[in-house]
């Protein structure tokens, strides 16, 4: 009679291993989870603070259509467009992104003095402000 218990109690020692290691396995995918909403809120909130900032929001739509008409292979009204933008805009950050973006453009399209050109008048307006 007292025999009856082993077998039972020999079971329990042989699956604790496997259960201990199935709670590991849960615990381990529970934080990986946990750590990809906390980077989505993250996102949500990186996202949230650079569209709410009016300097950020256009530097990313200046990005973006930019790389729409590279994409599109028409470098040239890219820079027509961001010349445009150029005009129409007298913010001194959005005009210093601005003249990066044509710099690179017409470095690209294979202008290098056009490019220089673009980046010293970038400085220029830039060390004016300075003073």
């Amino acid at each position: 009679m007292k025999h009856k218990f082993l077998l039972p109690l020999a079971l329990m020692f042989l699956l604790l291993p496997v259960t201990i290691q199935a709670q590991e396995d849960d615990f381990e995918e529970e934080v990986a989870f946990l750590e990809i909403i906390q980077g989505y809120y993250n996102l949500i909130e990186s996202t949230h603070n650079l569209h709410s900032n009016p300097e950020s929001a256009m530097i990313l739509h200046l990005f973006t259509i930019q790389e729409i008409y590279k994409e599109r292979g028409e470098a040239q009204r890219a820079i027509a467009f961001l010349e445009e933008t150029l005009k129409r805009t007298g913010n001194p950050t959005i005009r210093s992104v601005i003249y990066s973006m044509l710099a690179e453009l017409n470095e690209e399209t294979g202008d290098p003095q056009k490019c220089l050109e673009l980046l010293q008048t970038g400085l220029d307006e830039a060390l004016s402000r300075l003073q």
